[in-house]
């Protein structure tokens, strides 16, 4: 009877002891997990933010015929627009597939990181036989490299979201119509193209560090969303870099193969309103264009050399 009593006894012990050890651990990861978020919160930009999305040219593609060169590739592209974001005070979201979200508090900051990127691509190690890819083949505009390695298309908006923690990444994501818009804009995209809604480009109006304009592409009909008017970022050095309107985009139509012929030929294209012109003056200014933005204005965008 004794014996058993005690027996009683200590699995009681013992029960309590485990219990005990349960509600500690409970405890200390409930601990770990809010200070964790809290300093989550803390690095990732609330409120209204600028948020970014990349994708690759044809990256699924690319997969499919180099499987093996895209792995060292996609790396390369991964560690470069990482050394970016921290330079520019971004906040890596996520990474799909070979796309990146990322968010701003700057619309400059964001602005300035597209460029960066865009110009780096250019003189990435890229594993040789990737660059023989039409995706990925250098092309020159006169004695200047505009493309070379991945093409790297490039869309942004900037407006309020939602935001909670992912426990199964371990960072902050980002939900509302900001990021539905901020896709569809990257989506709208070419290669080696950066857009972005008014919305940004009113936030770079009212920031007197940036000096540029920014070029109108004109409204465009973002699937599932609305019409939203889009503007453009060209990079300098990059102004060889020649894009036809976007899909969806209430502008008339632009056939960029007869274009770049034309160019060939001596031909001039006016930036203004995107027609190739037979004279080696733009005259933009003084012919009448009754289908596009006549008063939209160009113009190159300069790489800081130094971030905010």
């Amino acid at each position: 009877s004794t014996q058993s009593t005690w027996a009683g006894a200590l699995i009681l012990v013992i029960f309590i002891c485990f219990g005990s050890l349960v509600v500690l651990m409970s405890l200390i990861w409930l601990i770990f997990h809010r200070v964790k978020k809290n300093k989550l919160l803390r690095v990732a930009p609330m409120g209204k933010v600028c948020i970014v999305f990349t994708d690759i040219l044809n990256g699924t593609e690319l997969w499919l015929d180099f499987p093996d060169l895209m792995k060292n590739a996609l790396r390369l592209n991964v560690d470069m627009t990482r050394k970016f974001i921290q330079l520019y005070k971004g906040y890596e979201v996520k990474t799909i597939g070979d796309s990146f979200m990322i968010s701003f508090t700057n619309c400059k900051n964001a602005v300035d990181f597209c460029a960066e990127v865009q110009n780096a691509s250019l003189y990435e190690n890229w594993p040789p036989a990737l660059l023989l890819n039409p995706s990925c083949l250098e092309v020159r505009h006169g004695n200047k490299v505009v493309y070379r390695g991945f093409r790297v298309k490039m869309g942004m908006h900037y407006g309020e979201v939602d935001s909670q923690l992912n426990n199964r990444l371990g960072t902050i994501d980002y939900f509302g119509p900001t990021v539905n818009a901020a896709a569809r804009v990257e989506s709208l995209s070419q290669g080696g193209q950066i857009l972005m809604s008014k919305d940004v480009k009113e936030q770079l109006d009212r920031d007197p560090t940036f000096n540029a304009i920014i070029r109108y592409v004109g409204p465009c009909k973002l699937k599932g969303i609305g019409t939203y008017i889009i503007y453009e970022a060209t990079v300098k050095g990059l102004e060889g870099r020649v894009f036809p309107p976007p899909s969806g985009a209430d502008v008339p139509g632009i056939n960029i193969l007869e274009k770049v012929r034309d160019l060939k030929e001596g031909h001039h294209l006016c930036k203004g309103c995107s027609r190739v012109l037979k004279c080696s003056t733009c005259i933009h200014n003084r012919h009448k264009d009754t289908t596009s933005n006549s008063n939209s204005e160009t113009f190159t965008y300069s790489v800081p050399e130094t971030p905010i």
